[in-house]
Formats: C-alpha cells, sequence, structure tokens
C-alpha cells in the first residue's frame, strides 16, 4: 500500500525523524529528507536507507525561513511530482473532524433526550457562537455572546455565570 508512495520527513537528521525515514524505506517509502543545516546528518541518513532501493532527496535548511522553506518545497515537488503522504495524512484529519462531529452531535442529542429540551432549540441556540469561535479561532471572541444566548435559552443566570467562564478558563490554559 505504500510502496512507491513519497513521504516528506522533517527533522531527518537523526533521533525520531532517522527512524521514520528506516521504517518508511523499508515499506518502499520514497523520501524527501529535511533538516536543518545538517546536510552530513541528513546525507546518513539517506545513505542508511538507500539499501532498500528507494528514492532519496535531500533538503536542508533552516525551517523558520519562509524563503528556504518555500524554495525547497517548491523544487522537490516539481522534482517528485507531489507528496502522497501528506495528502493520506489530511485525509485522516478530516476523517477526525467528522468523527468528532458525530460523536458530539450524538452527546448533545442524547443529552437532549435526558433533560427534555429541544435539540433543535439548542442547536439553533449555540450556532452563532460556535460559528463565531471556529471563524476566529478564539473562543474569547464569542464568551459574551454565548452567554447571553444561553440565558435566553434559559439556562439560569448564576450558572452560565459560573460554569462559562470556567470552561473558557480551564480550555485557554
Amino acid at each position: 500500500m505504500l510502496k512507491n508512495r513519497t513521504a516528506l520527513i522533517t527533522g531527518a537528521g537523526g533521533g525520531i525523524g532517522c527512524a521514520i525515514a528506516q521504517a518508511l524505506a523499508k515499506e518502499g517509502v520514497n523520501l524527501i529528507l529535511f533538516g536543518g543545516n545538517q546536510v552530513e546528518k541528513l546525507q546518513k541518513t539517506a545513505d542508511s536507507v538507500k539499501q532498500y532501493g528507494v528514492k532519496v532527496y535531500l533538503r536542508a535548511g533552516n525551517l523558520t525561513d519562509d524563503n528556504i522553506l518555500v524554495n525547497n518545497f517548491d523544487s522537490v515537488i516539481k522534482e517528485v511530482g507531489g507528496i502522497d503522504i501528506l495528502i493520506n495524512y489530511g485525509k485522516v484529519i478530516m476523517a477526525l473532524y467528522i468523527a468528532l462531529a458525530v460523536f458530539v452531535l450524538i452527546v448533545l442529542f442524547i443529552a437532549c433526550k435526558l433533560v427534555h429540551i429541544s435539540f433543535r432549540g439548542l442547536i439553533k441556540a449555540i450556532q452563532e457562537p460556535a460559528l463565531l469561535t471556529f471563524t476566529t479561532a478564539s473562543s474569547e471572541a464569542a464568551l459574551p455572546k454565548a452567554m447571553s444566548i444561553m440565558e435566553k435559552f434559559g439556562v439560569p443566570k448564576s450558572i452560565v455565570g459560573f460554569v462559562m467562564p470556567t470552561g473558557y478558563t480551564f480550555k485557554s490554559r
């Protein structure tokens, strides 16, 4: 399944990156080894995996320099034609988010049934603060709005005033 795929490995000059490179090479995965300015260590990793008959591309540079990153990745993708393992990783992340959404909806549905409140009403109530949280990547922006909506939804002010800021405090640490 992995044979003839291409994987990008950062920190490939040693430690976990080198071990991952060796494990993937054993499976027949072509490798793009990326590391800091340690060309000798990258070459050592490359030499250790060539015995498996895979293609190995070396790229060294400072990962914090955007120009180096863009130039290195552009040249590798043109040379190799794409990074398969990265694409597969994106599919795994998408599956995770879908599973999370399904789980949360099922738990919310069961909780609503147990306390005899409208599931649709709850979804409508939390829709705007949730959208604001996801679009701004910060729950801080949505907290005041969410608190007022929960009060309008019928949650006692004393509970809203205690539970929501407490949850926000734990989340932000």
